[in-house]
């Protein structure tokens, strides 16, 4: 079994890969290599696929490659990347046939909030634009960053509304539920997978996001047309939340390399 994810950003990718290391045996993946960003995003969303470059073919064939190489030996293989359903999923299931989708939804004014606070570094390549060719909701002029923001919220669920017939089986999951075992279980149940019991995630523990919500509200409305492609100057305190995600991410990736190696 092969089982994705369909998110925006800021929606618990790394805490959902975390406990599916933690409570089930399959190798599970937050944002491997290759991203799949820059580039080769504006491509699969703004060109035929017959138009794409050697460099865009390049990294949707070493994509499958990574996915097969990573999988155990009974094929099973968890990833969790808001890149999927932008840049990939076509790719994916044409190499693999059935796949599985978990859809993970958080309100978009949370999304907003979270990026503004946390990420305000995240750049376009990350992103896709609201005015390419092959999006769904396609406006005629480009967005902000923040509108950019909302707008990629929308885009992502109509692709899920509109794909997600294609996928073998399908769960939906409530950002605001990841803390609830009961929910994990619901969930392993459904795709009939073993699992462990965790009844204290600890540190995994995904907690809602501090803000002054006045003040914030206030800094997003005089930054609301700020362009994408303008990059803010870090404060310390960006720098370092930035550090952690980067932090955790190796830490993640290290114990899920030492769990394989010990089964």
């Amino acid at each position: 079994m092969k089982i994705f994810c369909v998110s925006s950003g800021r929606c618990g990718t790394l805490f959902v890969s975390e406990m599916f290391r933690k409570m089930t045996n399959i190798p599970s993946f937050h944002e491997p290599k290759p991203f799949c960003v820059g580039p080769m995003l504006e491509e699969v969303n703004n060109k035929e696929w017959m138009n794409f470059s050697d460099e865009t073919n390049n990294v949707l064939y070493e994509k499958i490659d990574q996915i097969k190489r990573d999988s155990d030996s009974e094929g099973n293989y968890f990833e969790s990347s808001q890149m999927f359903i932008k840049s990939y999923w076509t790719d994916v299931l044409a190499a693999f046939g059935q796949i599985s989708v978990i859809y993970i939804e958080r309100n978009p004014i949370d999304v907003l909030l979270s990026y503004h606070l946390k990420c305000p570094w995240q750049q376009s390549m990350w992103f896709m634009e609201s005015h390419w060719e092959n999006v769904l909701l396609k406006t005629t002029e480009e967005q902000s960053f923040l509108e950019n923001i909302l707008w990629e919220w929308y885009e992502i669920k109509e692709r899920w509304n509109e794909y997600k017939k294609l996928f073998d089986k399908t769960y939906e999951l409530d950002f605001k539920k990841l803390n609830d075992m009961g929910e994990w279980k619901k969930l392993f149940s459904h795709f009939g997978i073993e699992h462990r019991v965790l009844d204290n995630p600890g540190h995994l523990k995904k907690n809602a996001i501090k803000r002054d919500d006045m003040e914030t509200l206030k800094d997003i409305r005089e930054k609301w047309k700020v362009m994408g492609n303008r990059k803010p100057q870090l404060t310390e305190r960006e720098k370092m939340d930035r550090s952690i995600d980067v932090a955790r991410k190796a830490v993640s990736d290290t114990a899920r390399r030492l769990d394989s190696c010990m089964r």
